[in-house]
């Protein structure tokens, strides 16, 4: 087999003619591992889709809604007095608001605790100074009444509890784009309780922040984009009502059940190969697109951070909701977000900025993965030429030598204990090739 061109690739996808043949992306089904917020259609039935009806949960295991019932403040001293915080959420959204003074006004109300402590500075000045007047403007007059309703209408398009993501667990859980968009309209609200106490006794402090109120406190013109992403977000989702429907899973394997590298018989020469230098991984088509994230996910989306993550998250902000379920990651754990069912997988050099990781390393660790999924693989070197033929050159002698994922292993292992430098790791693979 040899490197395939990108029309090949396409060609060669596993599962591409009709992604229903991917074993590994089955249909929203229901099921003890899997909480379907929506009913599934079915007999004829279309969208608007109907929110599943279960009960109220005030537990570990499922997100604290700010809508429950159980979501409680005191009234007056007496601890016995007590009202329903969402009563307070209502009152606070209904009223206009024409600045982002208001909208910090309004949070204050349901969320007293951290009175002097929010001040919203960056929200404020990319109203007032960074973003063009005549779109804040527009926000505020025509958008932002719209987000409110999106928020406050929450109670009737969630009506079943959501499950945490937790550690250690395969389970999964299914939202329409309407549903989503509601959820992030309330972390713009900062409405989520309970999710900015990080102390060590937090409940949620192993779990990245909810709300957006970190960054609205943050600063910097990455700050200003991410809210600007968001804006155009509710802007868009606002005119024209999103009809799909989003799955997030958790997928954990046990150590003792992950592959045999060293004693791995599969070939190299398995599965298609493409790399490209051109385009991005989010423009891939017919892929699965690897996010190199940090153990928790889309952990500096809501700070200042702006790398391979961050810049995903807030182009498409519906990733933002896995924020609100997911606990950290372990080792042999990961979280696929699934809008279409596509089998093959996109990815490029994984970790190799702010980490410090050597794409020549990372692009071979992860085709042995490929091979060992069975998956397609199409690697981006954003705009690395240099990288790109490199990676083709010493992917053409693996095939050339017949390489079983098993070897590759026990070269990199006899690599990392010789005394060569990283910058040779390829001439080494080349050179104890050729003796073999």
């Amino acid at each position: 087999m040899s490197v395939k061109t990108e029309q090949e690739f396409s060609t060669a996808m596993f599962g591409s003619q009709t992604v229903w043949l991917c074993p590994d992306f089955p249909a929203v089904e229901a099921a003890d591992n899997h909480a379907v917020l929506y009913e599934i259609p079915g007999n004829g039935a279309t969208w608007p889709y109907k929110p599943t009806v279960g009960d109220d949960k005030w537990d570990s295991d499922h997100v604290k809604m700010p809508c429950s019932d159980h979501n409680l403040y005191n009234i007056g001293d007496e601890a016995a007095n007590v009202g329903k915080k969402w009563d307070l959420i209502v009152e606070a959204l209904s009223k206009p608001m024409r600045n982002s003074q208001d909208i910090l006004e309004a949070v204050l109300t349901y969320q007293p605790d951290f009175k002097g402590i929010w001040t919203f500075t960056a929200l404020h000045t990319f109203f007032n100074e960074y973003w063009d007047v005549s779109e804040s403007k527009k926000f505020f007059e025509e958008t932002l009444p719209e987000v409110r309703k999106l928020a406050l209408a929450l109670p009737e398009l969630i009506q079943s509890p959501i499950p945490m993501l937790k550690r250690e667990q395969n389970k999964s859980v299914s939202f329409t784009q309407l549903q989503l968009a509601s959820l992030l309209a309330n972390a713009f609200f900062c409405t989520f309780p309970e999710r900015n106490n990080k102390t060590r006794k937090s409940e949620y402090k192993t779990y990245p922040p909810a709300n957006f109120n970190l960054l609205y406190d943050g600063g910097g013109s990455k700050v200003m984009e991410k809210l600007k992403c968001i804006c155009h977000y509710f802007t868009r989702v606002c005119k024209e009502q999103q009809k799909g429907v989003v799955t997030f899973s958790r997928r954990h394997i046990p150590v003792v059940e992950c592959p045999d590298w060293s004693n791995s018989s599969l070939s190299i020469s398995k599965v298609p190969f493409f790399v490209d230098a051109e385009t991005f991984i989010e423009d891939a088509q017919g892929c699965i697109q690897v996010d190199f994230a940090s153990k928790y996910i889309g952990v500096g989306v809501l700070h200042r951070g702006a790398v391979q993550e961050e810049i995903r998250f807030v182009s498409n902000p519906e990733l933002i909701v896995s924020m609100l379920f997911t606990e950290v990651m372990g080792p042999t754990e990961t979280v696929m977000i699934k809008g279409i069912n596509y089998p093959g997988v996109a990815t490029g050099n994984w970790g190799c900025g702010a980490s410090g990781g050597h794409a020549r390393l990372k692009s071979l660790l992860q085709l042995m993965a490929c091979v060992e999924a069975s998956r397609p693989m199409c690697y981006y070197t954003f705009g690395d030429n240099e990288l790109k033929g490199d990676i083709l050159k010493v992917y053409s002698s693996l095939l050339d030598h017949n390489v079983t994922v098993g070897d590759l292993y026990k070269y990199l292992l006899e690599f990392c204990e010789s005394e060569a430098l990283i910058a040779d790791f390829y001439g080494y693979l080349e050179e104890i090739m050729s003796k073999r």
